[in-house]
């Protein structure tokens, strides 16, 4: 249609519409993270011993998958120190030894005495609630260590303890020193060890909390860890000494 000289053209508007998403939404659980999970739990439990050798067709064809998600699965675990690749499609779960042990428990100690007790003065009361309520569920779950509730409650209770003081780069550098140390607690803590007198030093450390002291906080952890590694370098010189006969 012809305009009248002067008159500007009224340009039609396009009815507005919602931007389309460029993503696909994806499954909150990916195969990559459900084999991580499983192979993780196999090393911490035992079902792959330390030292044992693997083919990752192997673990694939047990799993039910293909390779690609368990070589990515397995890389994860070798970021955190569970297991060895090895060239090609093989690897091996990490074997353990007293060196490794007392490192892991030198340098936890180093770094979570110091996180503990610039984070003492921090804590609020919704903090120490949380933290009560991560001891009563450890607690509940202590007559089955087996399982990965107890072990979930313990990571969160201890992370808790730090979380105020912790930086990014905190978390960074402790997951694979708690993720190398709980295997070590789950192998041999599991076989034998009552998770009793752990738990009373978990009920002294949220009491020294509740104090919001830093010194007693401080002293409490590191008793606990030294405890806890003591406890585990019997086991370990034991299992060293049977497999050597």
């Amino acid at each position: 249609m012809a305009t009248g000289r002067g008159k500007t053209p009224v340009v039609s508007k396009a009815p507005a519409t919602t931007a389309r998403p460029s993503m696909n939404p994806v499954a909150q659980s990916s195969v990559v993270d459900r084999v991580g999970r499983e192979l993780r739990r196999a090393v911490l439990d035992g079902r792959l011993r330390p030292g044992q050798k693997f083919s990752i067709s192997q673990l694939s064809s047990e799993l039910g998958v293909s390779h690609i998600p368990v070589r990515e699965a397995l890389r994860h675990l070798e970021s955190q120190g569970l297991v060895q690749l090895r060239p090609g499609r093989s690897g091996v779960v990490t074997p353990i030894n007293e060196a490794d042990l007392h490192e892991i428990y030198l340098l936890r100690e180093a770094i979570e005495t110091a996180l503990i007790r610039e984070a003492a003065p921090k804590y609020t009361d919704e903090h120490l609630a949380t933290l009560h309520d991560q001891l009563v569920a450890m607690e509940a779950e202590v007559g089955d260590p087996e399982g990965d509730q107890f072990w979930l409650s313990h990571h969160q209770f201890h992370w808790g303890l730090l979380e105020p003081a912790a930086s990014a780069w905190s978390e960074r550098l402790l997951e694979p020193l708690w993720h190398a140390a709980e295997r070590y607690l789950r192998l041999f803590f599991v076989e034998g060890v009552q998770l009793g007198p752990s738990m009373t030093e978990h009920i002294a450390l949220y009491d020294a909390a509740e104090r919001r002291s830093a010194k007693q906080l401080s002293d409490v952890l590191r008793s606990h860890l030294r405890e806890n590694l003591e406890i585990l370098s019997r086991s370990v010189r034991t299992l060293e000494t049977n497999y050597a006969s």
